[in-house]
């Protein structure tokens, strides 16, 4: 293999360096930037060096490169096939391979050598050519040419020198690629390249030339050898010297050549039109129509006599395109062009349907409020002619035809009816409604159009455009109208109208023109015969001629080819004929993009031009000759003589091969009356079709693929070049400045690259967080899933700038037309169909497989069941085997799924990244400007609007919050009225999105890519009412949904909508009761849900709709099972739902199937016409509602569209689990019935669990204290622990059988469904798992102090052991060496006993688990209950991620939180908390949920100081006091039910009650959840460290005395007397302290015992004991006792009853101490005495021997089993003289003697103090509920647990003053109610007269139903009762009871007792609360007497409970007024 340097010499066109292999090729160096490049050797198109083809080292293009290749015989088969079958041996023997075919040299000079006849050498020249234009496609499969490649990159070499460095050839390799070196390449964009107009010269053109350059005589020879332009810029040498022979002549022609080769320029400039700064218009003046066709003006633009097109690539500016001048084109025609009556006709038309616009209308930006609005009332001739008349347009109810896809049928059937309208003088000009009516008959469906275009902006018509085709009506693109400024009638040419519909096109271009002769014969009815989907119905064929001659039409239709093959086309249908200087021009330049054109003639045409003409434009294009024939019927049956044959016969020496004749009937033929009418008409039709069928079959292969038409702007381009003049006739390639963009993103992406993580990185990893952390309660994967989390953070962390792709669609919506983001689309759907039809296939294919792989999978494993005694080892390995395979098949399931959503990309997917960007943008270093951001929302809004939807639900999991859809929606707040809202539920893919868009107008636009989830909003107004339309997407899909996910759909939708459109096709469903029964459970739960929504029931696809009964008495079915479904829920469905029963719309299909005779009665679709009738119908059910019932107060402006909408999606995402995860209302009354059997099953079996782990718990306790080593290390504290939990479990288990099997025997029915019996069976064990693991936890509480202790004494034991293990080894042992011995012992121990007790610290996050795991199990037994507004059904479930999740919220104000929730009441209003205030605010402002309404913001402020001020403080003092006071062990599971009654108490209080219409009920909910944990989490966290550290310290403490004793000990020994009396003084230590501990117990126990014994400690006798002392008494302190702090009061009042029982108890122990404690001193001195003991052990055993004979502890002992009289261990030491340590051993006494008083009153003390507390708690728990009147303050007198109840619930609106409510709303619902029989006057409790502020001085039941309640956020409620009803509804049915039975309900005033009271307290509770006190001269002297001491404002309140903390007052922030 060898390589040769490449030679480089000059190019003889252009003098720059080539290669010398290439060098008598053109180069193309010249071009671009002067430099060097490769150039296809035929068409000159810049290649790229790496990619070039060469072959016999010349590069070609890819079209080039396979002709190139040809071989001698391919060359011939070529010939062949273009029947040139004469030529082959010529060509054979010349040697004339593709190559050389292709040669520019190969031409008139070289053909001439072949020796060909006249027609074989222009039919080889026209095949030639069209060779090197087209290449052979059907040759070269190479590379298929992708329809969207931009032209190739250009490569340019940097230098001349190194051009060429590292190009090597293969010698034996002719088609070797040319490499050049990497280092010397750089890219240049070629997107202004164009071919020169040179090449295009025609011979004479070149004559001209010559003549230029004074070589006049060789015209001639020039001519005779047809030298064109291309053939002159290829001359070369040899042709020169034949050609010129004159030395002179050449030279000068080889000059001028060289300059034409120099300057030639392949760049054709923009076009521009003709005067575009001026308002002069063209003006032809002519006698009549011209129909005669003049070439002349086709000459101008250059010769056409052969084939010259030139295929070249242009850029395409689409704003220039779109600029008026270019768009529109108005050609003025002289009136004597028309008939007078037509001239005036259109003139009176004009005037009547053509307003006038200003300039600065018609560029107007904004979209015609036409298309964002429906129209007030339903059309009616009437309302068209008053429009006509006053406003001269109707385009409002043309645009609403088209939008209802009425195609304007409803318009033309009204406009006749004007006619029957009298004349009313009052109303219409007389003369204008004459001649209104005159023109009305002559106005056609085009005129209406046209009209209506002429109405709208240049925006608009664009927007039209799309409605005219989607109601399968004609686009007019050129069409006739007035001019009134000019007088003259125009020729209007309207690119703008398709400017949308064709901006980026696949479609054919076809054309259909006819000949003068030709005019009204059916052209334009022909058409349904050539494409299957267009109608006669839908074409122009009527109204006057004149009107629609020249004029163009757009249609669209589909040709079928064949049975498997079809094309979709776009339709240029010519009316008439070409006309002159009219519309000459624009047909030319369709003809240069056209795929197949229809030229139409008569028999009259033979003698004509007009085929010639209009063929010779067009000498490549494939085209149908139409003879029409007015004997056509003749014809098919007799030999008459055939004009097809005479018309071929005619032009048979143009050998036009790519025609193709085709005979056809005239009109007239049509409606010749004959004997078998239909017969004739099949056959007509049937040979038509056969024929037109074999001709497009025959047709198609010379097609060319991909069309050259792309888009309307070639034809716009192209036409503005003709126009000005430019001579040429280039087919221009065009392509988009954003498509070159596109294809550089998205070229890098495939089906295998991770595209939406590169493309939209930021909504895909923020999406994949959330639903990882939505997995993240699956314990199987805990650890994967949290890993999973972390990376995908880890990642997002690193985003810090906006995406390539997204920043494209940023600049994209900013910075470029619409017209672009349509593009952009269609661009789109091309690169996904590259993969998706291949991915789809292979998804089918993988499902089938695991179809198969399931069954078989069940089939091996029922072989293994039944063979389970006898194993086979053979079937084992086959059921491993498919699982193997089903796992995989499964694998790849997911895979190609996860392929087909990685390859979804659409515009949609990047407006929703945008979306997530706004919420990220603080992260981002580009990040977006709030001015950016307000210009993209603004841009969204127009977007909307055009039909691509914001989407308000996205990604996946759905969420809902944007800032950006924020300020999208603040922009729609210019409209005025408070916006509604309409909602659209159904099945997926049940024409939803159709029915918003025919309905209200709106242009939904679904993307084309998979199955969309979430909701899509569009907005637009009906009057003045702003309309907010939803779109539901992924209902009921098999492919993405499921039934939460459906659930929550519906839920949102009743919870936000006015009216919910449930779309439905067939009859009412299953489905949708039980999904509207699962909403309308949710609705009951989530209080903050004001609509009730109506519900309209939309039924698609019905046949028979006269007989509408049927479809109500579906409908009556439905609401009967629903309501008969939702009984257990005790509340009427009708309550919360609006549906009548005449809620239902049937619908027609909106398409119509008939028999398409044309095409052998194959089955068509049209648009069925009674569809938009049936929506009118619906549309005016829809507005009545709204104009008569809506509740349109609910969102006040958009910004609480965006509030409400995002908090019910928050809540009910949150929540959805807890309230949804039932399939219907049936099964969820099933599950609450089978429930309550569990509870009771599970109520007995928690008892029986209880008990057996009390016992457990005692008996291992108790052995465990026997034998402190067992535990004295870690690995014994475990031993512990497991031996206590085998125990436990075995015990667990027994009981978890015994319940299951009650279970089943109890729900053993066969109405239980077995799916529901498993589910509610499988929380059995939880429940008693619950239970045990509380046992478990008491167990390790005890086991944690008992180990602790254990620890210590272990300690104490140990180091007593090693003192006396060093004394025996060395009893002579110095004290000094015993002290250093002891201290070393000391530290070991001291760093042991520290660990160990470390080991028992909880830290908090033990804590916090054990607390949530709790508040889970909790959660789960109370949630989804029936009770409405049952707290526990608005509670999240929360594992440690979540709570961590959601408590970030607070994270970074929680610290300043904290500390104002310190701050003392009597500061609350400082000016210092208030900052604090301020800071928390700015920080939660925009984080919390909590307001209904963001505008607000200072009431929302407001209503947060009264929240931070009055309401949390108090719930974490409550929470607080649970742990410290109480002391409510965080172990024990009701400490979370006790914080949970705390936050639902905390939700009744004024500060929120008054405000419950501005808060979200459900996230104040929740989030004051987050915050009571977080306060018992913190203050549990706080008590356990504090408790460690004291233990840890008196743990050291204790080590450090027993050394010290120790010490002592071993000092004492020396001398037996200290000895003696040392032991003594120990011994009494211990005495006291054991006895103290005795003695306790023994008091706790009997005061408990007094107190539970005591009967008139009860909650309703100290209630009755409470008022008799203070308002029956009128004691003026303890009323106000009684009003500020009830149950202090009463807690005081029991202790007092208890008083004597408490001091008698303590006074009984504390009297026999002194004789205990003397008979032990005594008995331990006489033991020791009696006897000389020889050791201290000896000693000690005596003594404990000797105290447990005494009788008042044996008698102890019997009461107290576990009691046990110990002295601690000591050293056994020897006593060395014994006598003297018993003398010593008496100084007991004195210790007695001594200590006995001080201690007696230490103990006395400290039974007292610990009695007295325990008493409290114990009185606590018996004085019942705490809860009080919200109204006057009184106590609850019920038990502390009682159930809920049956209370009734007002309708809202109730304004009843009779007893009872009369409303026929009126329901019951469960609640927990609250009574008392003695309610106070109001003013007690601060309430007060609105405006006045004087007290009210009446109780609650008092004018009940007379007198209104003025709220805190300024709502006045009347009356009384509904007050209560609606804000305090626990209260409600005893206050109401009250207001009927009290004897002192009808008083005028309270009673005398309370009235005598007020008048004791009244300046004190008036100063408190801001009241203004009634002068004493207002009060009446005969009811409020004056003569009792009043209590002054500054009285102390002195306290009897003694040890109480802090007096506790209830303030209120904001006081409630009586109105």
């Amino acid at each position: 293999m060898s390589s040769y340097q490449v030679i480089v010499k000059k190019c003889r066109r252009c003098g720059r360096l080539i290669p010398q292999e290439n060098a008598q090729k053109r180069c193309s160096a010249s071009i671009l930037l002067k430099q060097h490049v490769f150039a296809c050797a035929v068409c000159s198109v810049v290649l790229d060096y790496n990619t070039a083809a060469v072959v016999k080292d010349t590069p070609y293009c890819d079209k080039h490169y396979s002709v190139a290749r040809w071989s001698i015989e391919d060359v011939v088969d070529w010939l062949e096939k273009v029947d040139l079958e004469t030529l082959e041996d010529r060509l054979r023997e010349a040697k004339i391979d593709g190559k050389k075919l292709l040669t520019k040299g190969f031409n008139e000079y070289q053909l001439r050598h072949l020796h060909p006849s006249s027609a074989e050498r222009k039919q080889f020249q026209k095949q030639r050519a069209r060779l090197k234009i087209c290449g052979s496609d059907e040759w070269n499969t190479r590379r298929p040419l992708n329809p969207i490649d931009t032209p190739s990159t250009l490569y340019l070499a940097k230098s001349t020198e190194n051009i060429f460095d590292n190009i090597s050839h293969n010698s034996h390799d002719s088609e070797a690629r040319l490499r050049p070196s990497q280092k010397t390449i750089s890219t240049v964009d070629l997107s202004v390249i164009h071919t020169d107009n040179v090449i295009a010269w025609t011979v004479d053109d070149v004559a001209k030339w010559l003549a230029t350059v004074s070589l006049h005589k060789y015209i001639d020879s020039f001519k005779s050898n047809e030298i064109d332009g291309e053939t002159l810029l290829d001359f070369d040498t040899e042709m020169e010297n034949e050609m010129i022979p004159v030395g002179k002549d050449r030279i000068t022609f080889r000059r001028a050549l060289k300059k034409l080769r120099e300057g030639y320029n392949t760049t054709e400039p923009v076009p521009t039109p003709r005067n575009v700064n001026e308002n002069q218009q063209e003006t032809y003046a002519t006698s009549h129509y011209t129909w005669e066709f003049s070439r002349a003006a086709h000459n101008v633009r250059g010769s056409v006599e052969d084939n010259q097109h030139q295929v070249s690539t242009k850029l395409i500016d689409v704003a220039l395109m779109l600029q008026p001048d270019m768009i529109l084109h108005s050609i003025s025609l002289k009136n004597t062009l028309f008939e007078t009556n037509v001239t005036n006709f259109i003139a009176k038309w004009c005037l009547f349907f053509c307003p006038s616009l200003t300039q600065t209308q018609r560029l107007s930006n904004e979209l015609d409020s036409c298309f964002i609005t429906i129209i007030d009332e339903p059309m009616n001739a009437r309302i068209l002619l008053n429009d006509l008349i006053k406003h001269h347009t109707i385009k409002t109810y043309i645009v609403d035809s088209l939008k209802r896809y009425h195609a304007l049928d409803d318009i033309r059937t009204e406009l006749p009816k004007c006619k029957q309208i009298k004349y009313d003088e009052t109303i219409y000009n007389h003369d204008l409604y004459n001649e209104l009516i005159r023109i009305l008959p002559n106005i056609t469906i085009r005129m209406l159009l046209i009209s209506t275009v002429e109405s709208l902006s240049y925006d608009s018509q664009r927007y039209l455009g799309n409605f005219i085709k989607r109601n399968d009506l004609p686009i007019p693109f050129t069409y006739y109208l007035y001019n009134n400024e000019t007088n003259l009638i125009e020729y209007k040419i309207n690119f703008n109208l398709l400017a949308e519909v064709q901006c980026l096109s696949t479609e054919h271009l076809i054309i259909q023109v006819g000949s003068p002769t030709t005019i009204g014969l059916g052209k334009t009815s022909l058409l349904p015969y050539i494409f299957r989907d267009i109608r006669k119905e839908s074409l122009n064929t009527s109204g006057l001629q004149p009107i629609r001659s020249g004029c163009i039409d757009t249609l669209f239709g589909t040709a079928q080819i064949d049975q498997n093959k079809e094309k979709s086309c776009v339709i240029f249908d010519v009316h008439g004929t070409i006309l002159s200087g009219i519309n000459d021009t624009i047909i030319l330049a369709l003809q240069q993009y056209t795929s197949l054109q229809f030229l139409y003639v008569t028999e009259a045409d033979l003698e004509t031009n007009f085929l010639p003409n209009m063929i010779n434009n067009s000498i490549s294009k494939p085209t149908i000759v139409c003879i029409f024939d007015d004997h056509y019927d003749k014809n098919l049956h007799d030999e008459h003589v055939n004009l097809v044959r005479q018309f071929i016969n005619r032009y048979r020496m143009e050998n036009w091969s790519h025609i193709q004749w085709l005979l056809i009937p005239t009109k007239n033929t049509w409606l010749t009356q004959s004997d078998n009418q239909q017969y004739d008409e099949n056959e007509r039709i049937q040979t038509l079709h056969s024929q037109l069928s074999y001709i497009l079959q025959k047709i198609d292969q010379t097609i060319i693929h991909p069309t050259l038409f792309r888009t309307i702007f070639q034809v716009q381009s192209s036409y503005w070049s003709f126009h000005n003049g430019m001579n040429t006739l280039n087919c221009l390639t065009c392509y988009f400045e954003v498509e070159r963009k596109l294809k550089q993103l998205f070229n890098e992406l495939s089906d295998t690259t991770d595209n939406l993580l590169i493309a939209t990185p930021i909504s895909y990893l923020q999406s994949k967080i959330r639903q990882s952390q939505m997995d993240l309660p699956r314990k199987d994967k805990t650890r994967f899933v949290t890993d999973e989390v972390q990376r995908y953070e880890n990642l997002l962390k690193k985003i810090d700038r906006i995406s390539d792709h997204t920043q494209f669609f940023i600049d994209l919506l900013t910075k470029r037309t619409y017209i672009e983001v349509l593009i952009t689309e269609k661009y789109l759907e091309q690169w996904r169909s590259i993969y998706e039809s291949r991915l789809r296939s292979e998804l089918t294919n993988a499902k089938h497989k695991m179809i198969d792989l399931t069954s078989e999978l069940k089939r091996v494993e029922m072989l293994e069941k039944q063979q389970k005694l006898n194993k086979s080892i053979e079937i084992q390995q086959q059921l491993q085997i498919v699982k193997e395979n089903y796992e995989q098949s499964y694998k790849t399931l997911n895979e190609i799924e996860t392929k087909l959503m990685n390859i979804d990309m659409t515009i949609g997917l990047f407006f929703d990244e945008i979306l997530s960007i706004s919420d990220y943008n603080s992260y981002l270093k580009n990040s977006l400007s709030i001015e950016l951001l307000n210009e993209i929302a603004q841009r969204m809004t127009e977007m909307m609007h055009r039909g691509i939807a914001v989407h308000v639900l996205r990604g996946r999991p759905l969420q809902c919050e944007s800032i950006l859809l924020k300020i999208i929606l603040k922009n729609f707040n210019k409209w005025s009225k408070p916006p509604c809202i309409i909602t659209v539920i159904g099945e997926q893919s049940s024409a939803k999105s159709s029915l918003l868009n025919t309905t209200f107008g709106c242009n939904f636009h679904v993307s084309s890519g998979r199955c969309t989830m979430g909701i899509y909003m569009s907005i637009i107004k009906w009057k003045s009412l702003p309309i907010v339309l939803l779109d539901t997407e992924g209902l009921l899909s098999v492919e993405e949904s499921s039934t939460l996910f459906d659930n929550q759909m519906v839920s949102m939708a009743m919870l936000s909508s006015h009216i919910v459109l449930i779309n439905h096709k067939g009859e009412l469903s299953t489905e949708l009761q039980n999904l509207i029964g699962m909403s309308f459970y949710a609705k009951l739960q989530l209080k903050d849900a004001p609509l009730k929504p109506k519900l309209l029931f939309i039924l698609r696809d019905q046949i028979d709709l006269s007989n509408k009964k049927i479809f109500f008495a579906q409908l009556a079915q439905l609401k009967q099972n629903l309501s008969k479904d939702a009984q257990f829920l005790e509340i009427s469905i009708e309550d919360e739902l609006n549906i009548s029963n005449d809620d239902v719309v049937p619908l027609s299909n909106a398409f119509s199937n008939d028999i398409n005779p044309v095409f052998g009665g194959e089955v068509q679709k049209w648009r069925n016409k009674t569809f938009p009738v049936q929506i009118q119908e619906l549309r005016k059910i829809i507005f009545r509602f709204l104009s008569t019932n809506a509740n349109l107060s609910v969102y006040e402006d958009f910004d609480r569209v965006y509030t409400k909408l995002t908090n019910y999606w928050t809540t009910i995402d949150k929540l959805g689990p807890v309230l949804l995860a039932s399939k219907n209302l049936l099964e969820l009354a099933m599950m609450n019935e089978v429930r309550d059997i569990a509870r009771e099953i599970i109520q007995k079996a928690n008892n029986q669990m209880y008990d057996n782990g009390q016992v457990l718990i005692k008996q291992t306790i108790a052995d465990i204290k026997n034998n402190s080593q067992l535990i004295s290390t870690t690995s014994g504290y475990s031993n512990a622990s497991d031996d206590f939990n085998m125990i436990l479990n075995r015990q667990f288990q027994q009981i978890l059988e015994q319940a299951y099997k009650e279970f089943d025997f109890k729900t053993n029915k066969s109405h239980y469904l077995p799916h529901i019996k498993e589910k509610i069976k499988s929380i059995i064990e939880p429940r008693l798992k619950f239970t045990c693991q509380s046992t478990r936890q008491q167990f390790e509480d005890n086991l944690h102090l008992v180990s602790q202790a254990a620890l210590v004494k272990y300690a104490q034991q140990k180091l007593i052991d090693r003192a006396q293990e060093g004394f025996d080894q060395n009893k002579s042992i110095g004290i000094d060496e015993f002290r250093m011995n002891l201290e070393n012992d000391y530290q070991c121990l001291l760093k042991e006993c520290r660990q160990q007790l470390d080991v028992l610290h909880e830290k908090e996050d033990d804590i916090t688990k054990k607390i949530l795991k709790f508040y889970n199990n909790l959660h789960d037994r109370k949630a989804a209950n029936p009770t409405v507004g049952d707290i526990y059904n608005l509670l999240p479930r929360l594992d440690v991620e979540q709570y961590k999740r959601y408590c970030q919220k607070f994270e970074n104000s929680w610290k300043q939180i904290n500390q104002f929730l310190d701050i003392p009441r009597e500061n609350l209003f400082s000016s210092s908390r208030q900052t604090d205030l301020n800071g928390i605010w700015i920080d939660l402002k925009d984080k919390l949920k909590w307001f209904n309404n963001e505008k607000s913001a200072e009431k929302n402020r407001t209503i947060l100081s009264g929240i931070f001020n009055v309401v949390l403080p108090k719930l974490k003092k409550d929470i607080v006091k649970l742990i410290r006071e109480i002391k409510l062990s965080h172990n024990d599971p009701e400490i979370v039910n006790a914080v949970i009654s705390y936050v639902e108490n905390s939700l009744s209080m004024k500060e929120i009650k008054d405000f419950d219409k501005d808060l979200n009920l459900a996230e104040l909910v929740s989030d004051f959840v987050i915050i009571s944990l977080k306060i018992l989490i913190s203050e549990v966290t706080l008590i356990s460290e504090d408790n460690y550290q004291k233990e840890l310290t008196k743990s050291e403490n204790q080590l450090r005395e027993w050394k010290t004793n120790i010490e002592k000990q071993f000092e004492s020994m020396k001398n037996s007397f200290e000895q003696g009396q040392y032991e003594a003084e120990e011994i009494g230590k211990q005495i006291f302290a054991e006895v103290k501990s005795l003695l306790l117990n023994q008091v706790l126990r009997d005061v408990k015992s007094d107190v539970m014994k005591n009967k008139f400690i009860i909650h309703d006798h100290m209630r009755k004991n409470a008022y008799q002392q203070s308002f029956q008494q009128n004691n003026g302190e303890n009323i106000l006792k009684y009003v500020l702090d009830i149950n202090r009061y009463l807690l005081e009042l029991s202790l007092e009853e208890v008083l004597g029982t408490f001091r008698n108890v303590v006074s009984v122990h504390t009297n026999y101490l002194d004789n205990l404690l003397s008979t032990i001193f005594i008995t331990i001195n006489n033991t020791i005495q009696n006897y000389a003991y020889d050791d201290i052990n000896s000693t000690y055993n005596a003594i404990e021997n000797a105290i447990s004979e005494i009788n008042l502890l044996k008698k102890m002992k019997h009461e107290e089993n576990d009691m046990e009289f110990k002295l601690e261990p000591k050293m056994n030491l020897p006593i060395k003289d014994p006598k003297q340590f018993q003398l010593g051993f008496k100084h007991i006494l004195t210790v007695f003697a001594d200590q006995s008083k001080s201690e007696k009153e230490a103990i006395s003390h400290l039974l007292r103090v610990r009695a007295f507390d325990d008493c409290k708690l114990t009185i606590k728990r018996r004085l019942g509920c705490e809860h009080t009147c919200p109204g006057c303050g009184v106590k609850c007198n019920k038990p502390s647990l009682h159930s809920a109840e049956q209370v009734k619930l007002l309708p809202v609106n109730c304004k009843c003053t009779t007893d009872e409510c009369e409303c026929p709303e009126v329901m019951y619902v469960d609640c927990i109610s609250h009574e008392n029989d003695y309610h106070i006057p109001a003013a007690f409790y601060g309430q007060q007269y609105y405006k006045t502020h004087k007290p009210y001085l009446h109780s609650c039941y008092q004018q009940w139903t007379t007198v209104g309640i003025y709220t805190g956020d300024g709502e006045i409620i009347h009356p009384k009762r509904l007050y209560y009803n609606k804000k305090h509804l626990q209260w409600y049915k005893n206050v109401d009871n009250l207001a009927k039975t009290a004897p002192d309900k009808n008083d005028p005033h309270s009673t005398e007792e309370q009235r005598r009271a007020w008048m004791t307290v009244r300046h004190y509770v008036t100063a408190k609360y801001n009241m203004n006190d009634y002068t004493d001269e207002e009060y009446d002297e005969m009811l409020y007497s004056k003569e009792f001491n009043t209590i002054p404002t500054n009285f102390h309140i002195t306290w009897k409970d003694e040890d109480i903390d802090d007096t506790h007052i209830s303030e209120d922030f904001f006081t409630n007024f009586i109105f």
